[in-house]
């Protein structure tokens, strides 16, 4: 008998034993399940898995396309990375140019709320100006981190099950949507 994938319930996990060792198992609940109620051990579900990510592992041409895709993927987020950092560094003067007008008001002006508002201006043109200065930093080597970033996607992809051995809970859960998309 074969289920649609639609109909496919997902197994509840549960653990027994004594004082000194526990089992960890498996078990369906859904009624027409002829695994229903029976216990699987869960060293069992998990090996299957661990073959399963075995048999997920490409070939290398297959890796070698994925670069040259990734590779076009990556040069077009640089080229938006550099129009917006352009963008933002024109927002900067601009800011600058605001705040220096500001404090040339200010000097000029004897009134205490006229100074308090332009002085809450600049703290306010300041402040996104910091912002952006700091997105630029942030994106400053994006472009240089394609090697570094495509070997680590390719070491997980050459070998889903022994990153998974060796993982933590967010890279089991990165090679789940990576590898059953």
């Amino acid at each position: 008998m074969s289920a649609d994938v639609s109909e496919l319930k997902l197994l509840t996990a549960a653990f027994c034993g004594s004082k000194t060792k526990s089992y960890g198992y498996y078990y369906c609940r859904t009624n027409e399940c002829h695994y229903k109620n029976k216990n699987i051990p869960y060293e069992k579900i998990h090996n299957a898995f661990i073959e399963l990510l075995k048999s997920a592992t490409p070939h290398n041409n297959l890796i070698e396309e994925a670069k040259t895709i990734f590779k076009e993927e990556w040069d077009k987020k640089w080229q938006t990375l550099r129009e917006h950092r352009h963008r933002w560094g024109i927002e900067i003067e601009n800011l600058n140019e605001k705040i220096n007008k500001c404090i040339d008001q200010m000097l000029e002006s004897e009134d205490k709320l006229l100074k308090d508002a332009l002085n809450q201006r600049i703290a306010d043109f300041s402040k996104r100006r910091e912002m952006l200065l700091q997105k630029i930093s942030e994106y400053q080597n994006y472009k240089n981190n394609f090697d570094t970033v495509f070997e680590k996607i390719v070491t997980l992809i050459k070998d889903p099950a022994g990153i998974w051995v060796s993982g933590d809970k967010e890279v089991k859960q990165m090679i789940q949507r990576i590898v059953f998309s």
